[in-house]
């Protein structure tokens, strides 16, 4: 009886050489270092994920400057990035690691972020946003309006018709904003 191909999956090789590549660090110290690293520089980590193909993947964001000064953004650059990789690369050997095989993928949230947090709502208050619902509210699966802050752990949310809501997080999908 043949094997379930399934069942049977090949080393891992090293790209140059014909020898099995070094095992991946481990799931919890990536994850760890990571937050390390995000918060040492000023950034928050929205999400972490790693594969079982050996890349780790992170979105990383940071606030607006606290000055309030005129064209300050916030955000996270390229350059932000790029620090944070050989960042995390240098600690993983310091940790007695081998990232050589480890792909390392980094992000930031992107014009149409993800809010999870009331933190976020804060952050975000007075900003457009839609709101997608698990389960269709008044026919519709989205709605489009305005973050007015939290609430507790919800997010309040004024729609378009001008109601105010408290939403329910078990209603609720996700929200994102809105360009």
């Amino acid at each position: 009886m043949r094997p379930d191909r399934r069942d049977v999956r090949p080393a891992r090789k090293d790209k140059y050489r014909d020898q099995p590549a070094a095992p991946l660090p481990p799931r919890d110290l990536l994850f760890s270092l990571a937050r390390a690293i995000a918060s040492e520089r000023g950034c928050e980590v929205l999400d972490l994920t790693l594969t079982s193909g050996g890349t780790f993947r992170a979105i990383l964001d940071r606030d607006a400057p606290a000055s309030g000064a005129p064209g300050a953004i916030g955000g996270i650059g390229s350059e932000d990035l790029t620090g944070f990789i050989f960042e995390l690369r240098d600690r993983i050997k310091l940790a007695g690691h081998d990232p050589g095989d480890l792909t390392i993928e980094l992000d930031s949230p992107g014009e149409r972020r993800l809010l999870t947090t009331p933190r976020h709502f804060e952050r975000f208050a007075g900003k457009r946003v839609r709101i997608f619902f698990r389960v269709p509210q008044e026919g519709k699966d989205h709605r489009v309006g305005k973050l007015l802050g939290a609430e507790g752990d919800r997010a309040k949310f004024e729609d378009q018709d001008g109601v105010t809501n408290v939403l329910d997080p078990s209603v609720v999908k996700s929200i994102h904003l809105e360009p």
